[in-house]
């Protein structure tokens, strides 16, 4: 077994091949340590620190814990267990561990930061906003820190105090797009729509060539209707890659290899014997929205091929709107388009389009007829689809995205408070719902409710079963989508602030006509749109 001093140069080389870059020889340095003698627990913290960043949450929850077990005060030690239990969404472990460390350190701003960052994700927003004030009283430079206060003083109606932070943290970091992004929305929600076009165009004087900046924008101007202009921003949204236009002109800055970013209205009016590669880059949802401009390039006279998540390839094989549809290349991803090759999300832009309907899904009937023999199995008349939890989960990994990530989200108990007494059986739809969303649910409602949300995994039975449904209500998500190709109508639970498909204000949407949406308003409470939705449905099922 090697000597004290023998490990204390191993930590010397291992810190070295850090700082220089060396992964893998400070990983194998560190675990020679630890092989050496067990017990070393600088060297298990160290592998922990590593495998964290190379994306190994799991190796570093052991690490991390052999550490602890070792030096069980050590608050860096207790931290940095935490940040890696959080990656896993083992969020309460992760929690136990920030307030130990901060037992340990009190003035320990990352373990106090961290610890706000996680709260966030549990819904516990007045604890997150402590842990940010104690971070803010030690350190209020840290990285990210006013930012993310100023996100959840928004989020509990503390709007003027969340637009102090944010005016200072700007006047300290003028060149941050994300800061000041975040800058432009806090005036929208103050002074409206005007105010945050404002605040947008004002950022992206300082900094033209932001994608986040003209994408924020994108997004606003798409929500109010402007649809030319929103669509020619939207091309800079920073899911494809764009490669850099000269220095003279404004632009994104990308790879080198990557595709220019596309000119608004460029595809030709006549397409004859032209053969385009469509690549669906977005979502699962974004996909099926975006293929309603694709008839028009067949109206133009192209053939189609639809490259696109391979669970989406049996449903839209159906459609004979396409030659091919094929799933993404072995790598996983939408390889760069060249030539006749076309991202989805462009084609708005491309096309110089407004809001043409849906695409039509071709289903298969004999899935229809199972779908409604299910139903039938599980009670009666009318059935009710819910959905409350969409787009990014925050308990899933990831502890480094960011807090206003799109996330649709309502707590279930508070969904079956309004549905609790309406006709029918109620039929879980949520994707991966949790079993404590699923107890909170039951307890609310009274009864157990069908739960049918392992057909998201199948979406052609997915799409079947909402054909059978008698109506459905949930938030935003890619059983909306599917419920508009398949000719059906949804109740949608649109939280604050409105994802841009539904539209700024309004009980309806341009894009999914016939579609009732209720509103969450500025101040976050979700009473006023459940009774509204509460009324609609007893009109429709009686009570």
């Amino acid at each position: 077994m090697r000597g004290g001093g023998g490990h204390d140069a191993l930590v010397q080389r291992g810190l070295e091949a850090m700082r220089d870059g060396r992964f893998a020889d400070a990983e194998a340095a560190f675990a020679q340590m630890a092989s050496d003698n067990p017990k070393e627990h600088r060297a298990w913290h160290l592998l922990a620190v590593i495998a964290l960043s190379a994306a190994r949450p799991r190796d570093a929850v052991g690490y991390a814990q052999r550490a602890v077990q070792h030096d069980r005060r050590n608050p860096a030690y207790h931290s940095t267990l935490g940040v890696a239990a959080a990656e896993c969404g083992m969020l309460d472990d992760a929690i136990g561990h920030f307030r130990r460390a901060l037992r340990e350190k009190p003035g320990f701003v990352d373990a106090s930061y961290n610890l706000g960052k996680t709260l966030v994700k549990t819904g516990d927003l007045k604890g997150a906003h402590d842990a940010y004030r104690r971070a803010l009283a030690f350190d209020a430079r840290h990285p990210g820190l006013r930012k993310n206060l100023a996100w959840v003083l928004r989020e509990l109606g503390r709007l003027d105090e969340a637009m102090v932070l944010l005016e200072e943290a700007a006047a300290e970091s003028p060149g941050d797009d994300d800061l000041l992004e975040h800058l432009a929305d806090a005036h929208g929600e103050r002074s409206g729509s005007g105010a945050a076009l404002a605040a947008y165009g004002a950022a992206i004087e300082r900094l033209p060539r932001s994608a986040l900046l003209h994408f924020g924008r994108a997004q606003l101007l798409l929500a109010l209707g402007e649809w030319r202009q929103g669509w020619s921003e939207y091309l800079w949204r920073d899911l494809v890659p764009r490669s850099p236009p000269p220095d003279n002109v404004a632009g994104p800055s990308r790879q080198k290899d990557s595709a220019p970013l596309p000119q608004p209205g460029s595809l030709a009016r006549d397409l004859s014997g032209m053969r385009l590669r469509l690549i669906g880059e977005q979502g699962l949802g974004d996909v099926l929205f975006f293929l309603r401009f694709a008839p028009e390039l067949k109206r133009r006279g192209a053939s189609l091929v639809l490259e696109c998540q391979p669970k989406l390839v049996p449903l839209l094989g159906r459609s004979s709107l396409f030659d091919e549809v094929r799933p993404f290349d072995a790598a996983g991803s939408a390889a760069t388009p060249g030539g006749s090759s076309v991202f989805l999300g462009d084609l708005p832009a491309l096309l110089d389009a407004e809001t043409p309907p849906p695409l039509p899904l071709t289903l298969d009937p004999a899935r229809v007829a199972r779908c409604r023999e299910t139903l039938a199995r599980h009670g009666e008349p009318p059935f009710i689809g819910i959905t409350w939890r969409a787009g990014t989960d925050p308990r899933e990994p990831e502890f480094g995205r960011r807090l206003d990530a799109l996330s649709k989200q309502i707590a279930p108990e508070t969904l079956a408070a309004a549905l609790d007494r309406i006709l029918g059986t109620l039929v879980v739809l949520q994707r991966r719902p949790r079993p404590e969303e699923l107890a909170a649910l039951a307890k609310r409602l009274g009864r157990t409710p069908p739960d049918l949300s392992a057909l998201n995994e199948d979406l052609e039975e997915m799409a079947a079963l909402l054909s059978a449904l008698d109506d459905y209500v949930g938030v935003s998500n890619t059983n909306m989508h599917l419920a508009a190709g398949v000719g059906r109508t949804a109740r949608v639970l649109v939280p604050y602030p409105p994802e841009w498909r539904w539209m700024e204000a309004g009980d309806e949407s341009p894009w999914f006509p016939g579609f009732k949406v209720y509103r969450q308003p500025v101040a976050r409470s979700w009473s006023e749109a459940l009774a509204r939705v509460r009324t609609d449905l007893l009109a429709v099922s009686g009570p």
